[in-house]
């Protein structure tokens, strides 16, 4: 020991890195056949989330109830941080919905959209899925 130079590792120490250095590379290439699965098998995915669903009916209560003050506290936090779309959302919730999405026609899920939250009494119904598309499209101009 008295003759080990100062910085030169023990080979335990090179053990370990060289483990670490291989589990890093392992986890990627493990992580990305994962990705790759579940793009190509959308339907197993599904199946899955069904069973899991059937075996298990609580368990979004049960998360949601032991999560309650960070759920609270994030939507208080998003309230707090936009208070322009919050006074939008107020002002139009007696309003009726219009019968069908503006965009595909679907009856089902719909969502007021605001284009411009300065005008809160112009909003536009949209079913949840297009509403989604056209803030992603925001997101990307």
């Amino acid at each position: 020991m008295l003759g080990r130079v100062v910085g030169q590792a023990s080979r335990k120490q090179k053990i370990m890195f060289d483990k670490k250095l291989y589990m890093e590379k392992y986890n990627r290439e493990h992580y990305a056949q994962q990705r790759k699965w579940r793009k190509e098998h959308p339907e197993k995915r599904q199946a899955a989330r069904e069973r899991f669903k059937t075996r298990h009916p609580d368990y979004q209560k049960s998360q949601r109830e032991k999560h309650r003050e960070t759920i609270n506290s994030t939507i208080a936090r998003w309230k707090g941080q936009n208070k322009e779309k919050v006074h939008a959302e107020n002002l139009v919730l007696s309003k009726p919905f219009a019968e069908n999405c503006e965009i595909c026609d679907s009856t089902i899920n719909l969502v007021r959209h605001h284009p411009d939250y300065s005008e809160p009494m112009i909003y536009v119904t949209l079913c949840a899925s297009c509403h989604g598309y056209i803030h992603q499209e925001l997101a990307e101009t």
